[in-house]
């Protein structure tokens, strides 16, 4: 799986991550993904996992992402 860090890092190797992300079918990583965006406190970091679970498809998050959608943060 891509190291967090890279996919924080921002900039072109952030968005390869990201892209890799979203496409990679291992067993697991929408559970990792999940997880990763639960655990998650900084917004942009938030919104940069939102986004790669959007483009997943990723039905099982839509109870993670709706306590999302209720936070006060307005880039979320």
């Amino acid at each position: 799986m891509v190291d967090p860090a890279t996919l924080f890092g921002g900039g072109t190797l952030s968005a390869t991550a990201a892209d890799s992300l979203s496409q990679l079918g291992a067993d697991g990583v929408d559970a990792k993904l999940i997880a990763a965006l639960e655990a998650e406190k900084t917004p942009g970091r938030l919104a940069l996992l939102i986004g790669v679970l959007e483009r997943r498809k990723t039905a099982a998050a839509v109870p993670v992402l709706l306590k999302a959608a209720g936070s006060d943060d307005a880039g979320l």
